[in-house]
């Protein structure tokens, strides 16, 4: 067996250097054999590459419609996420919105508060009074319930100072005067109530008269005689008799005038009015006492 192997690689090894003598003939050196042979060697792998090329684009021609396939329903979830995701952030900013303009609502409604206050205590302020006489300004908390009464509950009281009987000056003139106290509140009688009974006397003619409440929007003036001439707009003033109120206080101005009846229209309503002033006199001992109708001082 030994043998025969080794004749075996004698023989190969014969034909081995036949061949590479024969190449050598044809090429005339080993270099030029080895170059040709890099050269055939990098043909075969151009070669290779254009086919795996040419592999890829038509496996990629009939995979892409499936892969389109499969990618739809992923798009379309990504595009569902990115529109909720959109869709919370408006509604997140919808609500910061709704909260900006509530309190922007809050603070126009306090400015508007704010503004009538203002405007109601400017138009108190315009009422000209007597300098020696002093006052309290308070508000008025609640407007009267029932149509048959004429009164309103003011936040001031005997703890203030205010005594029955002072008179109640609102944005324009009198609107009454005080009928009952408490320690923090009380209450004033409006002249439109059917109980008030004001001395009064026509502004440029000195001619007294009193003024009566019927339970509605137009007082009366009574007690007026038949020599005296009253025309529309003439103004109504309160003449300080029987020490009620101090004389010269605004009310307000003739309205009609017929059949005898002289209905006036008032300066100032208690039904419309925020703030009021309660009219004192210095020095007094008891505040507004001066303006009580007595059965002492009721004839003077």
């Amino acid at each position: 067996m030994k043998k025969r192997s080794r004749k075996k690689s004698k023989i190969i090894s014969a034909r081995s250097s036949s061949v590479t003598r024969m190449a050598e003939q044809i090429f005339g050196s080993p270099t030029i054999l080895y170059g040709g042979l890099a050269a055939l060697l990098l043909l075969l792998s151009l070669t290779q590459i254009v086919t795996f090329d040419s592999t890829r684009g038509a496996t990629q021609d009939t995979v892409s419609p499936v892969v389109a396939k499969v990618m739809a329903p992923i798009h379309a979830i990504g595009s569902y996420l990115s529109n909720t995701t959109s869709f919370t952030a408006m509604q997140a900013e919808i609500r910061n919105l709704r909260s900006e303009n509530e309190r922007l609502n809050e603070w126009y409604q306090t400015a508007q508060y704010l503004r009538a206050e203002n405007q109601s205590l400017k138009a108190l302020l315009n009422v000209k009074i007597d300098g020696n006489l002093s006052y309290l300004t308070t508000r008025i908390l609640a407007d009267p319930a029932s149509p048959f009464i004429k009164t309103v509950l003011i936040d001031a009281g005997e703890n203030d100072g205010v005594a029955e009987g002072q008179a109640v000056i609102g944005e324009g003139g009198l609107i009454g005067r005080v009928i009952s106290v408490n320690g923090k509140t009380s209450r004033v009688l409006l002249l439109g109530d059917i109980n008030s009974r004001i001395p009064v006397m026509i502004e440029g003619t000195n001619q007294k008269a009193i003024l009566t409440g019927h339970n509605d929007d137009a007082l009366l003036l009574e007690y007026i005689p038949e020599t005296i001439t009253v025309n529309k707009d003439m103004r109504i003033i309160t003449s300080g008799d029987g020490g009620l109120f101090p004389a010269g206080l605004p009310i307000g101005k003739v309205g009609q005038v017929k059949n005898n009846m002289v209905t006036v229209t008032p300066f100032a309503r208690g039904e419309t009015t925020n703030y009021i002033r309660l009219l004192q006199k210095p020095g007094a001992g008891r505040p507004g006492s001066e303006y009580i109708v007595t059965p002492e001082n009721q004839d003077e």
